[in-house]
């Protein structure tokens, strides 16, 4: 059982960025249990590929704009990894990052991986020193700024 969970879990982190992975693991799991005559199974197996394909579920896209009253205590490199608060997203991955001044606030947005994007909002006299610490830290990434009224 053990090895099964370890298995599992190497599958898993190979996977969880990847929507289209998701999907062809999704369908082969969905055949297995088709050829074993678990019928009831492979449908639920079929109709969650179906969904992954269609309609990618992007459960973790945060709509909503969260304050940070020290943006540094959130945004961490980790290796090739950029941690910005609970999400984590390959650098490779990230394209561009937003970064603004509007209403006595910097603000910050960015695509981390497929299933999460990250939008802060914190003071505006870390505004500079975060748009310094991105130029030094993630030179390949495109920065767009602006000030917005």
């Amino acid at each position: 059982m053990k090895r099964i969970n370890v298995l599992g879990a190497m599958l898993w982190l190979f996977i969880k960025e990847s929507i289209p992975l998701q999907f062809l693991v999704t369908a082969l799991v969905g055949i297995i249990f088709w050829l074993l005559g678990w019928s009831a199974i492979a449908i639920m197996a079929f109709v969650f590929t179906l969904e992954l394909l269609f309609f990618k579920a992007n459960t973790n896209v945060a709509d909503d704009v969260v304050f940070s009253k020290d943006i540094f205590n959130l945004i961490k490199k980790e290796g090739d990894q950029l941690r910005v608060g609970m999400e984590v997203g390959s650098i490779k991955n990230i394209k561009l990052i937003k970064l603004w001044q509007q209403d006595e606030h910097g603000h910050i947005a960015l695509t981390l991986n497929a299933h999460s994007s990250v939008r802060y909002k914190f003071p505006n006299n870390q505004y500079h020193p975060l748009l310094d610490w991105f130029k030094a830290n993630l030179p390949e990434v495109e920065l767009v700024t602006a000030y917005r009224f």
